[in-house]
């Protein structure tokens, strides 16, 4: 693999495995991305869905350049086990929530940072799907937004590559339209992700899908959580920048 060198697995999932590499030229570490082999899978169908995925992740990834988003540094779609580099994370806000919790207003930092990061991703049509913490990596002293393999591009044509049954997302953190039908779902899922998120950090306990736990919220919270985990989406704020502006209603003494 010209411009990188593949040192050990770190991390794996059902459509991708994580490796820690070296950039060969200048031997700073990397993570590197790969589509899981065809073979861990049964189903064909499945197969192509998840390398059209993995591709059109590194694609969106690609060209959404915000100090917010994880960059790809060099990606390659051919062969079986199509693969891209990223910057390396220090850890995840998953991890950070496994260990001793933090104050209210770490917290909010946390958020402005993804708030940051959706609101330019949604100003170029493209919406996540997935946001949770495993998923908000720190790299480099910088919350990043990363894994945008099951966005979707509100500018795009392209055919949807699964069943509108099927539900993107993580069933914690996944807005309730998404069981509807993933593909027709806007910025406002992220909204509602968000929402959650900020739910798991202000308790330190994440919430079982369909409870939010509202009475263990710091008062000040509790309008804007509602706000964004409201079921219906014309419920919630309906971009990034009313979040902000909510979050900065919020006295942080509270």
């Amino acid at each position: 693999m010209p411009g990188y060198k593949k040192l050990e697995e770190i991390g794996s999932g059902g459509q991708a495995t994580v490796h820690l590499g070296e950039d060969v030229d200048t031997g700073e570490k990397v993570a590197l991305k790969y589509l899981t082999p065809a073979d861990k899978k049964i189903n064909s169908a499945e197969v192509q869905e998840d390398r059209i995925r993995f591709l059109r992740e590194v694609r969106e990834q690609s060209r959404l350049d915000h100090i917010n988003i994880v960059p790809v540094l060099a990606f390659s779609g051919r062969g079986q086990r199509p693969w891209y580099a990223m910057p390396l994370a220090n850890g995840s806000l998953e991890n950070v929530l496994k260990g001793d919790k933090r104050d209210a207003s770490w917290c909010v930092s946390v958020m402005h940072k993804v708030v940051d990061a959706m609101e330019y991703a949604h100003n170029e049509g493209v919406v996540h799907r997935d946001l949770k913490p495993s998923n908000l990596l720190l790299i480099k002293g910088e919350w990043k937004v990363s894994d945008f393999g099951f966005c979707r591009n509100l500018n795009s044509d392209s055919d949807q590559i699964t069943r509108p049954a099927s539900v993107f997302g993580t069933t914690f953190y996944a807005a309730p339209e998404q069981y509807d039908d993933a593909h027709a779902v806007g910025p406002t899922a992220d909204v509602y992700a968000i929402g959650r998120i900020l739910i798991h950090c202000l308790t330190w306990h994440r919430p079982p899908p369909g409870v939010h736990r509202l009475n263990e919220l710091p008062p000040g919270f509790r309008e804007v959580v509602v706000r964004c985990v409201a079921e219906y989406p014309h419920q919630r704020f309906q971009t990034m920048t009313e979040l902000r502006a909510a979050l900065n209603t919020i006295p942080l003494n509270t």
